[in-house]
Parts: structure tokens; sequence; C-alpha cells
């Protein structure tokens, strides 16, 4: 069978085309045996001329169908992220202030959403009913399935951990679970804060285009992200408004427990470290750092010991506050966000 997308030969009960993420069901895909009976019911020349009438009439269904969002996922990557391209205000129409926490947002109307993509047509939320209605509760530390993201050989959901949430206006914080990818905090070392990074640029353009669909785009809030000063190193310092963001070490301290300090690390233990996706871990000719527990470091936002160094949590889980130079690629990508649900 193969995609009728890219022509990539894929499996039997495959929902996903694992060379360009093109869903498949059983009316678009083909086969080659269908292919080899139509020949054969038509002399050489008819089907020739059906051939070329056929491929002219594909690529116009093609072109003419494409959406607007898979031609600027593609735009996307062949773009060349580096510092001087970077642009330090991401566009909405929303600003969000909630003074008790270093994450801020505003009240707003609850956001009433009916995801279309089959394999997240709600959230799923761990021991919970699976509901968007007054009757959903979602605990701390639960697990819950939002978007989908290549973590294998094809798109599958991705699994988050609430940190936190707000009962009132329905909305919750998330962080992903498992490290979705492995990217270089910036493309170049030079002095860069979280709001001029490319990581940043990349989460919030490609990652997000590629995670979610419309439905869920409306769940995402756009957030006003504080980063502090380093504590110990007196560097960074920055503010942003993201849809998609990682931790700071500060909340590492808020949601998982203050570590207690030796030397440049913050002792947080193995509640906070986690493990790379296949994805992850394959990406960059497997450069994702990985350790005996299959554990990895992950990076932070916050600025490291230097401007040109970003924070990390380590594989055991220790928050490392003077960090890696920006530009090593062997650190995984952990994203967060806020939602309304």
């Amino acid at each position: 069978m193969f995609c009728p997308n890219c022509g990539n030969e894929i499996k039997d009960g495959d929902l996903f085309c694992g060379e360009c993420g093109f869903k498949i069901d059983g009316n678009n895909a083909g086969t080659e045996s269908a292919q080899i009976n139509k020949q054969k019911s038509i002399a050489p020349v008819v089907c020739s001329v059906v051939v070329v009438i056929a491929i002219i009439g594909g690529l116009a269904f093609y072109f003419g169908n494409k959406s607007k969002s898979d031609i600027n996922v593609a735009m996307r990557q062949s773009v060349d992220y580096n510092h001087q391209n970077n642009n330090n205000t991401i566009e909405d129409n929303s600003y969000y202030i909630e003074e008790t926490s270093t994450i801020q947002y505003s009240n707003q109307d609850n956001i009433s959403a009916n995801a279309t993509n089959e394999l997240t047509s709600q959230i799923i939320y761990a021991n919970v009913v699976s509901d968007y209605g007054s009757n959903t509760t979602i605990d701390m530390m639960d697990t819950v399935r939002f978007g989908n993201y290549i973590q294998g050989n094809n798109y599958q959901p991705i699994e988050w951990i609430v940190l936190k949430k707000d009962s009132v206006n329905g909305k919750a914080f998330l962080l992903s679970k498992y490290i979705l990818d492995c990217k270089k905090y910036n493309e170049v070392r030079s002095n860069v804060y979280w709001s001029t990074s490319t990581i940043r640029q990349w989460l919030n353009s490609y990652f997000y285009d590629s995670a979610f669909n419309d439905s869920e785009k409306n769940m995402i809030m756009d957030t006003l992200v504080f980063t502090n000063q380093n504590s110990l190193y007196g560097t960074g310092g920055d503010s942003s408004r993201d849809k998609v963001f990682l931790l700071s070490i500060e909340e590492c301290f808020e949601y998982f427990g203050y570590g207690s300090l030796n030397g440049h690390y913050y002792n947080i233990g193995n509640i906070i470290a986690t493990r790379g996706t296949e994805y992850a871990k394959s990406i960059n000719n497997g450069t994702l750092k990985v350790d005996g527990g299959g554990f990895s470091p992950y990076w932070l936002r916050s600025t490291g010991v230097e401007t040109y160094d970003a924070a990390d949590v380590k594989e055991d889980g220790n928050v490392d506050a003077e960090g890696y130079f920006v530009e090593r690629d062997i650190i995984g990508v952990r994203p967060a966000i806020w939602i309304n649900y």
C-alpha cells in the first residue's frame, strides 16, 4: 500500500504515512495489485492516455486542495532559524496576567473546542471521563493526551502531565511527559535570552503547527512568560508571550519541590527526570544524550552561567543552573502549555 500524498510505501493498518505524516484511510490508500489489474484491462495505448490524464488531474487536485497550514509547515521546514532572524514578539491578540504566578494569564471566556482529529477528538484523562463537559475533572499530576507528534515512525498522541489546574476558570498547565525532540537552544553560540532563542521560535512555529489541529490551537492559551535572572549567576531575565515554552529553574522548584544546592546543581531527584521518545533519540543521527537507565537531559528556558549557556535538567533529575553551551545538540525538548478545557 502506498501513501497517496508522497508515494511512500506504508503498512496495512497504519493511520499516518511515516514519511510525510499524511493521514491514511481505506478510501485514499493505493495498492500495486489494483494498479496492475487496471492496466491489464485496458489496451496499452489507452492506458498511457489515462495515466497522463490521471497524473494531471491528481496534481491539480493536490495543489488545489492543499491547506494553508500544510504549506506553512513545509515552508517552515526549510527556514534557517538563526539568531539574526529572530522576532522577539510572537503576534497574538491576548495578554494574560495572574498576579500570584510566574506563569501569568487573565480571566478569559472558556473556549468550546470539538477537536476534529480522530486520534484526539477529545482530551483523554487518566481515570477521568473523556469529555469537555462540566463533569470532567483534572487532578494534579494526571496524565492527559492532547495533540499529536512523531514519536516513533508516525504521529501519536502526546501525553502531558498536569502541573497545575484552575478549576474556577477551567484552565490547566501541562508539561509533556516525555522529551519529544532534540534541538539546539540556539543555532549558534551567542549572547541569547529565551525571548531571542531559536528554540522558542521553533516551538511556537513548526512544533505548534505540526502537533495541534485548529480546534486544539483554540484551546492553547497565549501566555505571558516571565523568566527570572539566574539566582546563582545573575544572568538572563526577560519576558515573552508564547503558546509553547519550556520550564524555568523556578518552575522546577514550584511544581516538583525545591532541591538542595550542591555546587551548581539543585538536587530535586527522579520525579522531574524523564526519557526521550524513539523519535527524539533518533533525530540528528541519535545525538540525544541517554544514560544507562534510558533517561536524558532537557533544556530549561533559564539562562546558565553565561548568556551563551542555558540551564537544563540532568538525566538524574538534578537542575543544572550552570547549563550547556546553547548550540549543543545533545539536549532534549520537553514543551509546556496552558490550555482551556
